[in-house]
């Protein structure tokens, strides 16, 4: 790829990241890989592909992607991504938020802060459909934030404190109508 080129790949990528148009930017590399625009020598677009699919949820083809990266001569902050995607892949929300605490690039820290924003709305979405509470210092390490930031996170998305425990806003939703019910007891 000359670098002219490249250049003008590297200036759109980074005219979608300032717009904060993640879809946009994912579409965009998914085409610039198909019509064969990224090769070996391009490591940023790949780190910015790989942190799409990442804040997509797409861990499939985030792995088909890393082993393709496999190829290429890899910096210390396209390993740590991958760190990142193994996280998320084992489903060990602490290791994520680990691997995501890293002196990244000037150039990539919005896609990781948006990587780990919606993967903090996933966790804490996943946390209100399988529990009714948690206790503060379990929600802590599962979100990545202090035990204080955690508990107004959560409060933000309409759940509740009792002592120690935080209750899931799926908990104090009533699960049956009551009218239903009694005419249901009535059929019987």
């Amino acid at each position: 790829m000359n670098n002219n080129k490249k250049e003008q790949i590297e200036k759109g990528i980074t005219q979608l990241i300032q717009n904060s148009d993640y879809d946009s930017l994912l579409a965009t590399l998914e085409l610039y890989d198909h019509d064969g625009l990224l090769n070996n020598d391009y490591a940023f677009a790949y780190k910015c592909y790989l942190l799409s699919y990442l804040i997509a949820q797409d861990l499939n083809n985030a792995r088909f992607l890393w082993k393709r990266m496999l190829t290429m001569k890899l910096d210390d902050e396209s390993r740590q991504l991958h760190q990142v995607l193994v996280g998320m892949w084992k489903r060990q929300p602490k290791d994520v938020h680990a691997s995501l605490q890293w002196q990244w690039s000037s150039k990539l820290l919005p896609l990781i802060t948006k990587c780990q924003s919606n993967y903090r709305q996933y966790i804490v979405a996943l946390l209100s459909r399988a529990y009714s509470d948690i206790h503060l210092h379990n929600l802590s390490d599962m979100i990545g934030l202090s035990e204080d930031e955690a508990k107004a996170f959560v409060l933000e998305h309409e759940w509740t404190v009792s002592g120690d425990y935080m209750i899931t806003s799926k908990s104090r939703q009533p699960t049956e109508d009551p009218s239903n019910l009694n005419q249901i007891t009535k059929q019987a």
